[in-house]
């Protein structure tokens, strides 16, 4: 699996989180498999979002369109977000340790 670590600052969580939620299904359609999202304990407009994607392929095709910028843009980022695409080594879980291939 292919993880895509997403951080931004956004004008406002509640209508940053509206946009995100109504772009799911273009997110799942392009190969998104889960995500967390985190936030800074002190500041809710600070986040973080973990994406996981079915391939890094098509990960990078999905963030780098120009829709997914005017999306960021109309959802409130307020500034350019990092963008980390990171490959899956391993997978602790309480019950053992799962290495990916």
């Amino acid at each position: 699996m292919s993880y895509i670590l997403f951080q931004c600052k956004v004008k406002n969580f509640d209508t940053w989180k509206e946009h995100f939620d109504l772009e799911r299904q273009n997110r799942k359609t392009a190969g998104e498999k889960s995500y967390h999202l985190l936030c800074d304990e002190t500041e809710r407009d600070s986040l973080i979002v973990l994406f996981e994607w079915d391939t890094m392929v098509k990960a990078r095709k999905y963030f780098d369109t120009i829709e997914f910028r005017k999306a960021m843009t109309s959802s409130g980022v307020v500034a350019k977000p990092s963008i980390i695409y990171m490959d899956s080594l391993e997978i602790q879980r309480v019950h053992g340790i799962r290495k990916e291939k």
